[in-house]
């Protein structure tokens, strides 16, 4: 998981039709290591608090074939 930072939001503003802010989260995990199937996952905890993400966009990714999923997640609350 990586925080994205003002620098990454000048280099990629949309991710499937969502506008990146600072502070958003991006979560790249192979697929296996899901304990449910991507596509209801709806929210993460992350941080020294665990604070809740709403995932905002999904995307399947890997070269010759989907072997794991790129999320962004925003701050709940």
């Amino acid at each position: 998981m990586v925080e994205i930072s003002s620098a990454f939001k000048l280099d990629r503003d949309l991710i499937d039709g969502v506008e990146v802010e600072e502070g958003d989260i991006w979560i790249d995990i192979d697929i296996d290591d899901l304990p449910i199937p991507a596509k209801d996952v709806i929210s993460v905890e992350y941080g020294d608090d665990d604070d809740d993400y709403t995932i905002m966009a999904k995307d399947n990714a890997g070269i010759g074939a989907t072997n794991r999923v790129i999320m962004v997640g925003r701050l709940t609350g």
